[in-house]
Formats: C-alpha cells, structure tokens, sequence
C-alpha cells in the first residue's frame, strides 16, 4: 500500500465515523428531551402539590366561616324559643 492509499482509507474512515456521529447525537438529543420532560415533572409536581393544598385550606376555611355564621344563627333561633317557651310558662 503506498501513501496514497494509505490516506484514502483514513479519510474514508473519517467519512463513515462521521456518518455514525449524527445518529449518536441525534440519540443522546433525545435523551435529554425526556430528562427535561422528567425534570419539569418533578420540579413542577410540588408545586401543582402546594396550589392544591392552599387552595383546600382556603376551601375549609370558607366552610368553617359559614358554618360560625350558621351556628350563631341556630343560636339565636334557639333563644327566641327559649324566651317564647319562658314567656308561656
């Protein structure tokens, strides 16, 4: 084999490593596509977590102050009753 030959093969080596390379990056691309979706979903699960949570602690707290408003009702209903009841006696 004389040096022109010599080089030929490397420079056709080179051709099909960098035929292959493309393939390669395309895949470790893809990798890091699902890593960025993996890691979206992980930072963003807590914080879908701590809406969720405030947004029930505000809903029992509505409850529970309608429910105060309620109960001071039912109180002074019952003590209109009580008065009617003492006043009949």
């Amino acid at each position: 084999m004389n040096y022109g030959q010599q080089k030929r093969e490397r420079t056709n080596l080179v051709v099909v490593a960098s035929n292959k390379e493309p393939h390669l990056h395309n895949q470790m691309k893809g990798a890091s596509n699902v890593e960025t979706i993996l890691l979206s979903i992980l930072y963003g699960l807590p914080i879908i977590i701590v809406a969720f949570l405030i947004r029930w602690i505000r809903f029992i707290k509505e409850n529970s102050d309608l429910q105060v408003e309620q109960n001071k009702e039912i109180i002074s209903l019952l003590k209109e009753i009580r008065a009617k009841n003492t006043i009949q006696m």
